[in-house]
């Protein structure tokens, strides 16, 4: 071989070895974004769990109370009562809005 072409030879692998050297820096660059956005979905799933467990808990709280205001209101002795709650619950919101200005 010349010269020339062993020169010519080095300076292409040179030059392969410098984007072989990008290349393996870009991927790991990748592992490390694909690694926390995997993090991320992990703790994101584990928070949607943790609130649907709570919005079925709130759903069985919300369907107790109302069984029992219905049967409060099938019984005519507590309307008066409820009504008078319910008067007294709108006041309270009325001179609460009031004080806050």
């Amino acid at each position: 071989m010349r010269k020339r072409d062993r020169v010519l030879e080095e300076s292409i692998e040179k030059t392969n070895n410098h984007k072989i050297d990008l290349l393996h820096t870009q991927v790991l660059e990748i592992k490390n974004s694909a690694h926390i956005i995997h993090e991320e979905v992990k703790g994101s799933n584990t928070f949607l769990n943790t609130l649907s467990g709570s919005f079925d808990k709130g759903k069985q709280s919300m369907t107790s109370v109302y069984e029992r205001f219905e049967g409060m209101l099938q019984q005519k002795n507590n309307r008066l009562s409820i009504y008078i709650g319910g008067i007294l619950t709108i006041l309270f919101i009325i001179v609460w809005k009031f004080m806050l200005g």
